[in-house]
């Protein structure tokens, strides 16, 4: 069991931190250091469906951990347990994530909203407890208005990626001000990228002129350890 706002020291020693070296633009892992820029999607041709960072899309994304049976406790723990004490540690955790992503001057947090109603059963929303986190260890200031989900969409769990782009297709909706803006969207984990894919294209839609992405953890196919599906990822 983790400790109120805290990580035993066993627990620390088995994170698994998404490391370098990593495409510069989505921040996937390169398994080995072969002078790589860019990993195979962000190098595809433009308009690959898969494809996280390109134009109109994210600019750059980057996740700290990689999501295995640690990282996925901690998040179930924050998002269906109460354990509102792991924000902060969680939140911490992302800081040197938001420091690579090198936004430009004058970026602000906004973190994936959920719908009014999941936002009614559920009480909070867990990404903006981990954007008010990662704002206070950042010092980059926090927007909670720029962005609104409009579109009640169904459970994530057991849809390939064209499903969940099918099922997230117009579910955000961004707010005027967001026009000209540096917005740095976070959230809690990173599986098929179609959620941030689906808010990404809302912002471009409100003239958003960069659009990154951080999140505390990230799917991967070729992660060691199992890899316990939340219930709505």
């Amino acid at each position: 069991m983790v400790q109120p706002g805290s990580l035993s020291p066993e627990g620390w020693q088995r994170l698994q931190f998404v490391a370098a070296p990593n495409c510069a633009l989505c921040g996937a892992p390169f398994e080995h250091d072969a002078g790589l820029t860019l990993c195979a999607p962000c190098a595809a041709p433009r308009g690959f469906e898969r494809q996280l960072c390109g134009p109109g899309r994210l600019d750059r994304v980057r996740s700290a951990l990689v999501y295995d049976a640690l990282s996925a406790e901690l998040i179930l723990q924050l998002k269906y347990g109460d354990r509102h004490d792991l924000a902060p540690t969680l939140g911490g955790l992302m800081v040197p994530s938001l420091t690579a992503l090198e936004p430009p001057i004058g970026a602000v947090l906004q973190p994936v909203p959920l719908h009014a109603k999941r936002l009614r059963d559920r009480r909070f929303n867990q990404a903006a407890l981990l954007a008010q986190a990662l704002s206070r260890r950042s010092g980059m200031p926090l927007r909670l208005d720029l962005l609104k989900r409009t579109k009640a969409t169904p459970q994530q769990r057991g849809l390939g990626f064209a499903g969940r782009r099918r099922n997230l297709s117009g579910a955000f909706t961004a707010s005027p001000q967001a026009k000209g803006k540096v917005i740095i969207l976070v959230d809690d984990v990173l599986t098929s990228g179609a959620t941030l894919l689906s808010a990404a294209r809302a912002l471009r839609k409100a003239g958003v002129r960069f659009v990154g992405a951080v999140t505390v953890a990230r799917v991967f196919e070729t992660a060691k350890d199992p890899q316990v599906l939340l219930p709505d990822v």
